[in-house]
């Protein structure tokens, strides 16, 4: 059973990436919760068409994290959608952080979420009914939803933890008509997905002004 524990480690060189998240979802009982036949979704922070230190999840981070998964299921997809107003492809996005060769590695798929079949998902957060058009795919053909985002000091909220890069779920490309009820909004994406795992790339934090640029911290 999954509960609410958080761990960090320091790695001393990118060869200790792929233990220490073995390590950590092995400490999280993960088998208890995620099994052979079980459909896991991948979200990375990619707020940029080729992989940003501080900004955008790496690579290696995101092999290495599929790589343990695959020891418990198959069934593995990335998704991602497409830039804010067009500005880039989800599939460019995939080639600029390697994961087409990533998904031929490890027989995962790489899926652009904008183009797919969405649902008008309804919740109840703070006493107010709220809805939102998200992709079929995470909230009918997901069992266990996880998150990779990067650290970051943000422009506009202050930081950006564990809740913020579930924004990207949403496929409209103008998410920028949701902002005035953000807070709710980005609550009910993460109630209807039921994320269940943050991944934290803590390979470079976001210093000063992001989220799409600002000062990488190592």
């Amino acid at each position: 059973m999954i509960t609410n524990q958080v761990f960090v480690h320091q790695f001393a060189s990118d060869g200790e990436i792929e233990p220490r998240i073995r390590e950590s979802l092995d400490r999280l009982a993960l088998a208890g919760a995620i099994g052979a036949h079980s459909r896991v979704s991948i979200k990375p922070n990619f707020t940029y068409p080729w992989h940003k230190p501080g900004v955008t999840t790496s690579p290696m981070v995101l092999e290495a994290t599929v790589r343990v998964l695959r020891d418990y299921t198959p069934h593995i997809r990335i998704v991602e959608s497409d830039g804010g107003s067009n500005a880039w492809s989800a599939e460019q996005a995939f080639r600029g952080h390697d994961v087409p060769a990533i998904c031929q590695k490890y027989g995962v798929t790489a899926l652009g979420l904008t183009q797919l079949g969405r649902t008008l998902a309804r919740t109840v957060v703070d006493s107010r009914e709220i809805e939102i058009e998200l992709p079929t795919v995470l909230v009918e053909e997901t069992d266990f939803f996880i998150t990779m985002p990067v650290p970051k000091v943000h422009a506009m909220t202050g930081v950006s933890l564990g809740f913020k890069n579930q924004w990207g779920c949403i496929p409209d490309v103008k998410r920028l008509r949701h902002h005035p009820d953000f807070v709710r909004k980005v609550i009910e994406i993460n109630k209807i997905l039921n994320t269940r795992l943050v991944v934290f790339d803590g390979t470079y934090f976001l210093n000063r002004s992001g989220p799409m640029s600002g000062e990488e911290r190592i």
